[in-house]
């Protein structure tokens, strides 16, 4: 489902996007397994995109995923914020894990 933005973008206009994220938990330990967030202006390109990131996700085998994360721990471990999405990010297949139009509220 894409949601439009309560506020206007900085273009004045309507913004639509989409945030995923998903975690893996078992008896011994907790982690995100993915979390991304895409921003547009335009409802088309949106809508698209939405399209296309949602086949993705329901042809993926998240279990797999998840253990595929568990063995290269040693490499995004370390990893802060932005930089950790983005290494599952690109693991994943996405360029990044956020492309955002920034809003303010128009009162």
């Amino acid at each position: 489902m894409l949601f439009r933005s309560v506020s206007q973008s900085r273009y004045g206009g309507p913004k639509w996007g989409f945030d995923f994220a998903l975690e893996y938990y078992d008896e011994s330990e907790y982690f995100e397994v993915l979390h991304f967030e895409y921003d547009y202006n335009n409802y088309e390109e949106a809508e698209y995109c939405k399209n296309r990131i949602e086949a993705k996700i329901n042809d993926t085998d998240w279990k797999d995923f998840a253990l595929l994360l568990k063995k290269k721990k040693d490499q995004w471990i370390s990893l802060k914020g932005f930089e950790q999405n983005n290494f599952k990010a690109k693991l994943w297949g996405l360029m990044k894990a956020e492309d955002t139009v920034k809003s303010f509220m128009l009162y």
